[in-house]
């Protein structure tokens, strides 16, 4: 049985993230529901270190997405995840190699000379 899918609810989405969905849209051409969720998993990264969900009193987690696009060859899987993604891997290469600087900059601090 074979079931068209209702189009992907764009309009739910709060509105920065709707418009960079949007948009995401004009400039790949990818189907709004794939674009949505690596949106969607962008916008979870951003804030799991910051916000947790108290699901009950004694159950608390960090506000985490679990995604998997499934999707034919071609359909810009690569693509999307790269437009949102980005970012992250920047600010985190960005990290590591402050992290690396300022590790180098304090070696040798404490030793006797």
């Amino acid at each position: 049985m074979n079931r068209i899918p209702l189009p992907f609810p764009v309009e739910a989405l709060p509105p920065t993230l709707r418009a960079a969905v949007e948009e995401a849209s004009i400039v790949t051409q990818a189907p709004l529901a794939l674009i949505a969720s690596s949106a969607l998993a962008a916008a979870s990264l951003a804030v799991q270190a910051k916000y947790d969900v108290k699901r009950y009193d004694d159950l608390v987690s960090p506000c985490s997405l679990y995604v998997i696009t499934i999707a034919e060859s071609g359909e810009r899987k690569t693509t999307v995840d790269r437009l949102f993604m980005t970012p992250f891997e920047q600010f985190e290469a960005a990290f590591a190699q402050t992290g690396c600087e300022a590790a180098d900059s304090n070696e040798g601090e404490g030793e006797d000379d």
